[in-house]
């Protein structure tokens, strides 16, 4: 299953970073509607909630366990359900808006795979955890949440036969487009 404890540590710590960020959502969510908080400031919020989840030192509630669950939405759902709709055209001829100009794709069989392929393989990876994360160094990013999207790497494999690497901004892309094409796909049946 994993190959280190490394790897083991960081798929727990993906999970708990979900979990940090889903409470964070949870209590936000509740002082927005709550009357009684117009008057705590931001930080004051973001203080009490690490206080009240136990946790001494800054957690940032946007990490890569929500990340994660975006993807398994932005992609799971979507290349379930409306496959149909992805272009089938290899990965080197689809327009920029993809975000997949400039990968390193490694597939044995293939090196310029077909849009509904490689979101095949991806899905695989991620279905079957077969997945791993390069962190920029904290001295990279200095706090900057584009830098960390840019820096950050999620490499997928899929069996012996495919794998690639993406940035953060490669897949919110990926997941962006595939998600208009379904959402105008569903709009227009609707009108």
């Amino acid at each position: 299953m994993f190959k280190t404890l490394e790897e083991e540590k960081d798929s727990i710590d993906l999970v708990t970073n979900s979990m940090f960020s889903i409470s964070f959502l949870d209590t936000i969510t509740l002082a927005i509607f709550n009357s009684n908080t117009n008057s705590v400031s931001l930080i004051d919020f973001y203080k009490d909630w690490l206080h009240k989840i136990g946790v001494s030192k800054p957690k940032i509630p946007f990490n890569l366990g929500i990340f994660s669950g975006y993807l398994f939405c932005g992609l799971l759902i979507t290349k379930e359900n409306w496959s149909n709709l992805l272009p089938d055209k290899a990965i080197s001829t689809l327009n920029p808006e993809w975000g997949l100009s400039e990968i390193s794709c490694l597939p044995l069989s293939n090196n310029d795979p077909r849009l509904p392929q490689f979101i095949r393989h991806i899905r695989n990876a991620l279905s079957h955890a077969n997945f791993t994360i390069q962190m920029p160094k904290p001295e990279e990013i200095n706090g900057d949440l584009n830098k960390m999207h840019l820096k950050t790497k999620w490499t997928f494999k899929d069996s012996d036969c495919f794998e690639v690497t993406l940035t953060m901004i490669q897949l919110e892309k990926l997941i962006k487009k595939f998600q208009g094409v379904v959402h105008q796909d569903v709009r227009t049946k609707i009108t």
